[in-house]
């Protein structure tokens, strides 16, 4: 059996860090991801796609946005499992096809194949209680939450209860550790980042499960990639060394990504550029770019001491 564990999709995010004309493109572009996602599972055989929550970055979602999401999923042979992440808690899918599964704030489980997916909607702690597996069932369970912070999922209450995969949505970053000693817990990120706080690779995890055993792969999917890059600048005297530093630790980035460009070292006053130089230089080169500049002036205090003047 053939699973993809996936969350955060965030449809109809406001984008508003981006230009209007740039936000709106790039919401069509995490409608168009959740649209290839789906025809993926179509084209490799995925028997179930379990969308972990947060599909929709707000309870109320334009309808065009939704009749995408029923339409594609009613024309795939795959079944869809799904629950409301923190973004969405409230919103109602009207009209669903057949092959979309919810759960709600009370455990619900469903059987596929020799496969139990299990997973509820937690308000509060007491949900851990009800959680009753088959431990000769292969069991995946479905959450969203964070493991640690001030909304963390009770993940103690968790260990030992014949859970072999637990599909978990709300970080956005791929993050997978041991459960207990049968099973793991996962989070298979966004499909595609919204902002420099989301760099590094995105995408969704791919289950192969035979006999019981679950096998994990991260399977990289983002139409752009947002880099955190950073470029020392100790030692080179003069501007244009600086710039090829800079552009040397760009180079490889494809322009259509997006970029946060950390400047550090030091170099003299006289030599340092201001930050409008490489906002000129860089910010037509990639889709988003965004600089933050901790060079530091290198002063010769020895010379200083003596040198009669308001600097000095």
């Amino acid at each position: 059996m053939r699973i993809i564990h996936c969350a955060d999709f965030h449809l109809d995010a406001p984008l508003a860090q981006l230009p209007p004309d740039k936000a709106a493109l790039r919401r069509n572009e995490l409608l168009q991801t959740f649209g290839r996602v789906v025809s993926y599972a179509a084209q490799h055989a995925v028997d179930a796609v379990l969308i972990a929550g947060d599909w929709f970055d707000a309870p109320i979602a334009a309808r065009k946005t939704v009749d995408y999401v029923r339409s594609m999923i009613g024309a795939c042979p795959a079944e869809f499992y799904g629950l409301r992440g923190n973004h969405d808690a409230g919103f109602s899918f009207p009209n669903p096809p057949e092959n979309l599964h919810f759960f709600s704030d009370s455990w619900r489980s469903y059987a596929l194949g020799d496969v139990t997916i299990s997973g509820v909607e937690p308000t509060d702690d007491r949900w851990t209680d009800a959680v009753r597996l088959d431990p000769a069932a292969c069991n995946l369970v479905m959450l969203h939450g964070g493991i640690s912070g001030g909304d963390a999922l009770p993940i103690d209450a968790l260990r030992n209860r014949s859970i072999d995969y637990l599909a978990l949505g709300h970080w956005h970053t791929y993050r997978t550790d041991a459960l207990d000693a049968r099973g793991t817990w996962t989070y298979a990120g966004c499909p595609e980042p919204r902002g420099f706080d989301e760099c590094g690779e995105k995408g969704f995890v791919l289950l192969d499960i035979a006999s019981g055993v679950v096998r994990q792969t991260f399977v990289p999917f983002a139409q752009r990639t947002y880099h955190a890059v950073r470029a020392e600048l100790n030692g080179q005297p003069n501007p244009a060394q600086q710039e090829a530093s800079v552009r040397a630790a760009l180079d490889g980035i494809p322009h259509d990504d997006g970029v946060q460009l950390t400047l550090t070292g030091s170099c003299a006053p006289e030599s340092m550029l201001e930050d409008a130089f490489w906002t000129a230089v860089l910010q037509d080169r990639f889709f988003q770019f965004r600089l933050e500049n901790r060079v530091r002036p290198a002063l010769d205090t020895a010379r200083l001491r003596t040198e009669v003047s308001l600097r000095g």
